[in-house]
């Protein structure tokens, strides 16, 4: 699964390309994640609004995340968002650019803490 801004959603064989503006209803819902989940970066559509929590939206959509490659640009994930991510220990390459996660209490979590939930 990836998410772009540049083309409509689509599938494409066994991956889905999710649009920034689509409706995410139309094509998540109770959705299992095999191989590689990618989320880039996404330009803001107006100034002042940021598009930084577009991942933690559709998690909520997720049945589950068995991914072996992540790969995360700018979003902002609590602990528990990025354990749903990678609790499988499945995940072979975690790549998160300028991607903030914090805990419950709005504190910044250790990459030790991270570590922990990676097989490698």
């Amino acid at each position: 699964m990836s998410f772009k801004e540049d083309w409509p959603s689509k599938f494409i064989q066994q991956s889905l390309e999710l649009h920034l503006d689509d409706n995410e209803n139309n094509y998540l819902k109770n959705t299992l994640i095999t191989t590689t989940l990618v989320c880039s970066y996404f330009k803001p559509r107006q100034p002042g609004i940021s598009n930084d929590d577009y991942l933690s939206r559709i998690i909520l959509r997720l049945h589950r995340c068995d991914a072996k490659y992540i790969e995360i640009w700018k979003q902002k994930l609590s602990f528990n968002e990025l354990k749903f991510l990678i609790g499988s220990g499945n995940v072979i390459d975690l790549r998160l650019q300028g991607t903030r996660i914090m805990d419950d209490q709005n504190e910044w979590i250790y990459l030790e803490k991270i570590m922990e939930f990676l097989p490698n």
